[in-house]
């Protein structure tokens, strides 16, 4: 018997907290250390049926992590699985979502950037999306922050359980131990993004072989060499929309984009929005 592909809800502003889901929430306007990080909110969540998080107006970068049960996040363009001991982050200028999985109570916990102060390891061209990670620490660090500011709120004491807390999301990220072959490789994509990029140049230009750059990718980023360099002409394309008023199709040809048309068919796959939205807002 085949399964029934579970549904998943329309790329539209979304905020349903769904039934019996417990939310712990701790805002910057309670704790105002939160905010000397770039961090809006953390929080951690036991969601049961019909929770459903979407987000298409492109705040800052958000990052969930499961503990247990599972949950549907939105990456790479699709929905995928977030099981117990991944976690999933969204970078800047990209629709996120997430929601509660089909028959399964969803637990995790979740830290969400202000728009204007991402830290810049989370919007680099090489920021992970959705990898295997423990994120257990995360929420330790989160449940105590929330304990700690509703009893004594000792700014020592929530300045360090912040630090612990960044700390843990750097791990995840691996800034520190990013293979410098790939930073090097996507900052100058990043710079030329309508260059003729193949596989074989890109892997000439980080100094490896084909295979060995696949290999790299999926390890370290998730996904292949050709969905990251789409990430990062996706992602130059979504900058020009915010800052310039230059034409779509100067902007899918500066991009890499063969067309107007081209570019807007990619934006609708992995942003779930399409070009003129994100200038609209």
């Amino acid at each position: 018997m085949k399964s029934v592909p579970e549904p998943h809800p329309e790329l539209v502003e979304t905020s349903e907290d769904g039934r019996s889901t417990r939310l712990l929430r701790l805002t910057a306007g309670e704790c105002p250390a939160l905010a000397l990080h770039g961090l809006d909110h953390v929080g951690t969540g036991d969601a049961g049926a019909g929770f459903c998080m979407i987000r298409t107006h492109l705040p800052g970068a958000f990052l969930i992590g499961t503990m247990g049960g599972e949950g549907w996040v939105r990456a790479d363009g699709g929905w995928r699985l977030c099981r117990p001991g991944m976690v999933c982050l969204s970078p800047p200028q990209v629709l996120q979502g997430c929601h509660a999985a089909r028959g399964s109570r969803w637990q995790f916990v979740w830290c969400r950037w202000d728009q204007g102060a991402n830290p810049a390891a989370l919007a680099r061209p090489d920021t992970p999306l959705l990898r295997a990670f423990d994120a257990e620490p995360l929420h330790a660090m989160v449940t105590a922050l929330a304990a700690e500011q509703r009893s004594h709120a000792h700014p020592t004491v929530l300045h360090h359980l912040i630090e612990a807390l960044m700390a843990a999301v750097w791990n995840f990220t691996g800034a520190h131990r990013a293979d410098a072959r790939l930073a090097m490789l996507w900052q100058a994509v990043e710079q030329q993004p309508s260059e003729a990029w193949t596989v074989g140049k890109l892997a000439m230009v980080a100094g490896c072989s084909r295979e060995h750059l696949r290999r790299l990718c999926q390890e370290q980023l998730g996904r292949s060499p050709q969905e990251q360099l789409a990430w990062v002409r996706l992602r130059h394309a979504a900058r020009l929309l915010a800052a310039t008023d230059d034409k779509l199709e100067t902007i899918a040809r500066d991009s890499g984009y063969s067309s107007a048309f081209a570019l807007s068919n990619a934006f609708v796959r992995w942003m779930g929005c399409r070009p003129r939205d994100v200038r609209s807002r």
